[in-house]
């Protein structure tokens, strides 16, 4: 198994940039996974600098919600066609797509579930309690 941090809070390689989010490229016997976004363009930056081909992603996972963790689905969307045209799934719990009522609006997903289909082929949702 091998970790890469692509966004994170703090950096210390020259050309790497941190912000508040978190993403992570999990490689486990020749598949890749995101699991997270960050909150902007930065994990796509940062895999650029790294030399990483985000294309080749099996997945991306959406471990919850926030902003800080779903915000560059986006930029990754716009910047990897690959996988708005292949079957590479995105999936994430129910509540990754909608901000509970109660909760700030800057807290939640930039742009619900329901708006990216236009971007991304297929959504899966994660049960709520994985066993």
């Amino acid at each position: 198994m091998r970790i890469t941090t692509l966004s994170d809070n703090t950096t210390n390689r020259a050309g790497i940039l941190a912000e508040h989010g978190l993403s992570l490229l999990v490689e486990v016997d020749g598949q890749r996974w995101l699991l997270d976004t960050g909150q902007t363009f930065t994990a796509v930056h940062n895999a650029d600098v790294l030399g990483i081909n985000l294309a080749s992603i099996s997945a991306v996972v959406l471990s919850h919600g926030h902003f800080d963790h779903t915000g560059g689905l986006r930029d990754l969307l716009r910047r990897v066609k690959d996988i708005r045209s292949s079957l590479t799934p995105i999936s994430g719990q129910p509540s990754t797509w909608c901000a509970p009522k109660s909760a700030p609006a800057t807290w939640g997903c930039p742009s619900p579930g329901r708006n990216w289909t236009a971007m991304a082929r297929s959504f899966a949702s994660l049960p709520s309690r994985l066993s």
